[in-house]
Parts: C-alpha cells; sequence; structure tokens
C-alpha cells in the first residue's frame, strides 16, 4: 500500500498512527503492519514468536521509504552471518569454523533466498553496534567513557567469540549473557581491531581536561593492537589540528610516536601549499579597495584622516565647537 502526501501538508505523527488505527487497519485483514508505525514507514522489525506465540521483537532495519531510491529498484541483496535469525545451531556450540550461511530477509521483501531492497547501512542504536559490529564507527569522547562501564563496548574491538541468531555478537563471560536458548548460539573467531583512527581537533587534547582524554586515547591505542608477523602493531592515526606548533612533542606524548606532518613544511614563505604568492609580487601592490596592509590599524588610518581634515578646516576657517569635534561613521574595513 502506497500513499503520498502533499509537500507542504504538515501530518503529526499521531494523527496518521490514529488514522491508520482506526480508517485502514481494520479493513486490512489478515494483512498485518509490517514496519513499526506508519508514522516510521523506514523503520521494520525483525521478531520471532516466543513459546507462547506472543511476538518478541528483537532488532530492526531501516529501508529508505521512497519507492524511486535507487536502493529499492532492481535489486538482489542479501549477507552472509554465521546464524540465520531465530534458527538453532546443530553442531557442538565449540567448533570453530566460521561457517557463515545467508541471512533471512525480510518477509515484506523476501524474493526467494535474497532481499529485494538494500537496507541501509547505519546502525543508530548502541544495542546495534555492539551486537553487530561495524566497519565503520563515528563518535565522540563520551564513547571511549563507556568503555570502562559496558563490558560489550569490547566488541569494538573484535573481542568476541560467540554469535547468537537473536542477539548478534557477543563476548563469554562478560557479564552480559544472552537471554536466547544455547542451541541458537555459536562460537566464533575473534575479529581484527580497528586499524584506522580519524582525529579531529587534535589540538584539543592537551591541559586539564584534555589530560583526562589523553588516557582514553591511550587505553584506545592499546585495545587497538594486534600481532601482525609477531610484532605488535597498532593503528593507523590521521589527526587534523588547528594549530602545528610542538606538534611532533604533542604526538609523543600523546602517542608515542613519530608524525609526518602534511602539507610538510615548505622551503619557502611564498609557498604554503594552500597559497602561493607570485614572484615580484608584494600584497600591498594594488590599487583594490577595501585591502589594507598588514601592520596598519583601521583607528590609525581614521586618526591621520581626522587630523588632516581637522587641520584643512582650520585653514578655511570652518566654524566649529570649543572642542573642536568632529563626527564620523567608522567605514567597515575588509
Amino acid at each position: 500500500m502506497t500513499f503520498t502526501l502533499k509537500q507542504e501538508s504538515r501530518v503529526l505523527a499521531v494523527k496518521l498512527d490514529d488514522w491508520w488505527k482506526k480508517s485502514v487497519n481494520q479493513f486490512l485483514s489478515p494483512a498485518k503492519l509490517v514496519c513499526f508505525r506508519i508514522s516510521r514507514p523506514g523503520y521494520f522489525k525483525k521478531a520471532y514468536l516466543g513459546t507462547r506465540g506472543k511476538e518478541n521483537k528483537e532488532n530492526f532495519e531501516i529501508y529508505c521509504p521512497n519507492l524511486n531510491c535507487d536502493l529499492n529498484n532492481n535489486k538482489t541483496w542479501n549477507e552472509k552471518v554465521p546464524l540465520k535469525f531465530n534458527k538453532e545451531w546443530m553442531v557442538p556450540l565449540l567448533d570453530r569454523y566460521n561457517n557463515f550461511v545467508w541471512s533471512e530477509p525480510l518477509e515484506a521483501f523476501k524474493q526467494n533466498s535474497h532481499c529485494s531492497r538494500i537496507p541501509i547501512s547505519a546502525l543508530t542504536v548502541d544495542d546495534q553496534i555492539y551486537s553487530r559490529i561495524p566497519s565503520l564507527l563515528v563518535a565522540t569522547v563520551d564513547k571511549f567513557a563507556r568503555l570502562a562501564f559496558e563490558p560489550r563496548a569490547g566488541a569494538i574491538f573484535g573481542n568476541i567469540n560467540r554469535y547468537c541468531s537473536r542477539e548478534g555478537y557477543y563476548r563469554n563471560n562478560a557479564g552480559v549473557e544472552p537471554k536466547s536458548p544455547k542451541k541458537q548460539r555459536k562460537e566464533v573467531n575473534t575479529l581484527l581491531p580497528p586499524d584506522l583512527i580519524l582525529q579531529d581537533e587534535l589540538h584539543l587534547i592537551e591541559g586539564p581536561l584534555g589530560s583526562m582524554v589523553g588516557l582514553y586515547e591511550t587505553a584506545v591505542d592499546t585495545l587497538c593492537e594486534q600481532m601482525y608477523r609477531g610484532q605488535t602493531v597498532g593503528p593507523k592515526y590521521i589527526a587534523s589540528t588547528a594549530t602545528v606548533r610542538q606538534s611532533k612533542s604533542q604526538v609523543k606524548c600523546l602517542f608515542d610516536r613519530d608524525v609526518f606532518q602534511f602539507p610538510p613544511p615548505g622551503l619557502s614563505a611564498a609557498d604554503s601549499f594552500f597559497a602561493r604568492t607570485p614572484a615580484n609580487v608584494h600584497p600591498t601592490d594594488t590599487d583594490a579597495k577595501g585591502q589594507h596592509p598588514s601592520g596598519r590599524l583601521a583607528n590609525r588610518c581614521i586618526y591621520r584622516l581626522e587630523k588632516a581634515w581637522q587641520n584643512k578646516s582650520n585653514l578655511l576657517g570652518c566654524e566649529s565647537d570649543r572642542y573642536g569635534s568632529l563626527q564620523h561613521q567608522a567605514p567597515q574595513i575588509q
């Protein structure tokens, strides 16, 4: 079923859900709504029936509600997982062979063993991040602060050894055991930790507040280490900063590493990679209006202009008050 709202129309989510419940849903039996709510058409639930026939919502997928989206047209998609959703593992638990199988597609878009639409590959809830372990994580420093309080956070660094067909990846004996039966759990190998970290605002990790963040950085750097050919290899950092002054000493204190600056310092002051000054040309050698040479403040220019005007007025015998006041409007200096 498809319905379209006008672009300028404003419909509240409560009214839209109420309209569906009272005016539409009662005439669609035995059909049922697959997404969570009619006002959230892109959120599709992954649920299973419990022992008493009750529907238990375990997870959700996000699909683009626009039918004309490229993710929804002429697509055949699926992903491989250690165990299908809500399926049982029929062999002994201690089996380290990662035999991946095609996941179970949603019934709404099921086409043979695959799906006719591609979900939006974005996880917006912490529970999904810890259980599905995305390959790219965007977070602020408060996510680092949760490492000491959230046992499941170790999954971000690949520290997992089990997979549950309902609840995803987890680590055994981490204090958070899944509620699903043991038949729906499978032992898997650990994953590799992150090997590339993009650090923004590196200049802020200093001083009293920055020293606390620096402790998190050291812990994250240690958790991301892995063994490669008998050597301990850490992640690679690419950091941006507002200033490059003393960057070598700062990076050495933070990560105990050497720094490679990009762009590197130029051999000439006229070439800074971002801007180049032509040869034999001075920035003040121009007749363009609005340019103010460096080293000359705007107040100094106004002072000289006012002084010249007062002297000229005295020579011409212009009337003025006894204070010799001069009223002016300060120009805008660009």
